[in-house]
């Protein structure tokens, strides 16, 4: 008898004696991690070092958003304010905002040194023609012009009080019927996103109207300094590529 026999008599023993069929072991499937399953796990690990996070606690974000989280916030919001807002104590709460902050100042600084690019470039390429078609007659010069479906371009600061005043008006053109095509804010004093959240939330700005883009929030001084502009609040019509001045706004604006 062959060494091979023996390895079969043997084989089959060893089956009989635990009570498993051949048929059931040639059917069960060998279980190793699938390249999709390490692909996965790869970017989750990715993912959660991009926010300075470890994978359990990027498992802890994604938990929360899959709760209450995800539907009382933008989907857009980072896993670092998720975790910060559901913070078990204050030590927490300040760990994950500083590490928000640093992203931010490193964001700020890679957007200003963009936009410096940018600015470069457009003074290089065009001169001193201007971006946009700015119209600065007195309010009572200004023809009548429909506010129908025509988005309006306004600059604001969050330290301006006659800016905040004009919001309630500027709401109810978004909110009316056949009124104003959407808002885009351009906020000219703060390049802190979350100083600019908090001033829309204080002004009664609809979150749901933001995440739908009928309301925009924007960093503003680049194009308020390029648009050689002076004061706050100043409401502009979009007419295509140009920016006209909304009439009935009237003259009043602060420095």
């Amino acid at each position: 008898m062959t060494s091979e026999h023996f390895r079969g008599i043997s084989l089959c023993l060893a089956l009989f004696s635990v009570g498993v069929s051949a048929e059931e072991i040639i059917r069960t499937p060998v279980t190793e991690p699938s390249v999709t399953e390490t692909i996965v796990g790869s970017s989750v690990e990715q993912r959660a070092a991009t926010w300075n996070l470890s994978v359990d606690e990027y498992a802890r974000y994604r938990s929360f958003m899959e709760g209450v989280r995800g539907s009382f916030s933008v989907p857009t919001i980072s896993p670092l304010e998720v975790l910060g807002i559901h913070a078990k104590t204050p030590e927490e709460r300040r760990l994950y905002a500083e590490r928000l902050v640093h992203l931010l100042h490193a964001d700020t600084e890679r957007v200003l040194a963009f936009q410096r690019e940018v600015d470069a470039a457009w003074k290089r390429l065009y001169g001193h023609e201007s971006m946009f078609d700015t119209v600065s007659l007195p309010a009572d010069k200004i023809p009548t012009v429909s506010l129908s479906d025509k988005r309006l371009a306004v600059f604001v600061s969050t330290q301006c009080p006659a800016c905040s005043a004009i919001m309630p008006r500027l709401l109810d053109l978004v909110s009316a019927e056949n009124a104003s095509g959407g808002l885009d804010l351009y906020v000219i004093d703060t390049l802190d996103a979350k100083a600019i959240r908090t001033w829309a939330r204080t002004n009664g700005i609809d979150p749901a109207l933001v995440q739908s883009r009928t309301i925009t929030l924007n960093h503003g001084r680049s194009l308020f300094d390029r648009m050689g502009l002076r004061s706050v609040p100043l409401v502009f019509l979009r007419d295509g590529d140009q920016l006209v001045a909304a009439p009935g706004f009237g003259s009043e604006t602060v420095q």
